[in-house]
């Protein structure tokens, strides 16, 4: 936890430094992601891909961080391919 809170403020140095620098903004998301902070790595991603709209990398992280967040919001027991189906009552189509 340690490594990651001084990534963190290097980063954030960085980005005081040079708020466009694209690579220390994408690395202080990756921070947020491996806390665990996947909303804020959500905003986090977005906000660099604004800066560097064709950078792969953020769009495959950006992903990531999404398909980790719909993990945590499906509903238990219902499975992947169904939750796309489910109407506004909560029932399976």
């Amino acid at each position: 936890m340690k490594n990651l809170d001084e990534a963190e403020l290097c980063y954030q140095k960085i980005l005081e430094v040079d708020p466009h620098n694209v690579q220390g903004l994408h690395n202080l998301c990756v921070v947020y992601l491996h806390r665990g902070h996947l909303e804020q790595a959500e905003q986090c991603f977005l906000q660099a891909l604004q800066l560097a709209p064709s950078a792969d990398y953020i769009s495959h992280h950006l992903r990531l961080v999404r398909s980790q967040i719909l993990k945590q919001t499906q509903p238990v027991g219902i499975p992947q391919s169904d939750v796309r189906h489910l109407n506004s009552s909560g029932s399976v189509r």
